[in-house]
């Protein structure tokens, strides 16, 4: 697969940003099938629904924003969902100008991949770490096929102690379903549990079991 420009992968039509290391578009049949905006100006200023964006240093909420028994002690961070710290606090990981993209070639696919430096103290997080986010495009039984993989490494001097922090990595694509270009879309999940959500929207706990669900967008006639 070539690529001509590092933000666009034509066989499979991705369009990606570095602000974020987003998601612009996935074009399926000359349709981009995820929602966002024309033009890149408008992530850093109407993106209020994370549109593709990827979410860091953690996902979701962090009730009352207070991380608890961290490295000895506790951790205030940013506020931004009423009491709770949503999507990383006001300038999470989706808001963060990442380096890239960069052309790679992993585990025999082409692909781009980004990394942004999360210093100590960002949004009240302790500890530096580096994520680095990795787009490979292929095709798998017919389909177009993108694959979204993360890592996050600490960041320390030599022989240096490094604070423990708390990550949480994912991306905030929204996807639509075009019947003329998707006639028979499924959704599926790998993982076996979910958590469901309080009141306030965080977190509660104990995980129940995910009940798969497939979606079928069937061709009518009138």
């Amino acid at each position: 697969m070539s690529i001509p420009s590092p933000s666009q992968l034509p066989e499979s039509a991705f369009t990606f940003l570095s602000h974020g290391a987003t998601i612009q578009e996935f074009r399926v049949g000359g349709q981009n099938i995820v929602l966002g905006f024309p033009e890149a100006k408008f992530y850093k200023t109407h993106n209020a629904p994370y549109f593709g964006e990827t979410i860091g240093r953690t996902t979701n909420r962090v009730k009352d924003a207070r991380i608890e028994g961290l490295n000895g002690r506790s951790y205030e961070l940013f506020k931004n969902d009423g009491r709770n710290c949503l999507h990383g606090g006001e300038y999470g990981w989706g808001k963060k100008e990442f380096e890239g993209p960069r052309p790679v070639n992993r585990d025999g696919k082409e692909g781009v991949m980004f990394k942004y430096l999360s210093r100590d103290g960002d949004e009240g997080y302790p500890g530096t770490v580096e994520v680095r986010v990795w787009y490979t495009a292929g095709h798998e039984e017919g389909k177009t096929v993108l694959d979204v993989e993360y890592e996050v490494q600490f960041v320390g001097a030599p022989g240096e102690e490094v604070e423990e922090t708390v990550v949480g990595v994912t991306n905030h694509r929204f996807v639509i379903f075009f019947s003329s270009i998707l006639p028979y879309s499924g959704s599926d999940t790998d993982g076996a549990f979910y958590v469901a959500a309080t009141s306030i929207s965080t977190p509660r706990p104990p995980p129940s079991p995910v009940l798969k669900l497939y979606l079928a967008q069937t061709n009518t006639s009138s």
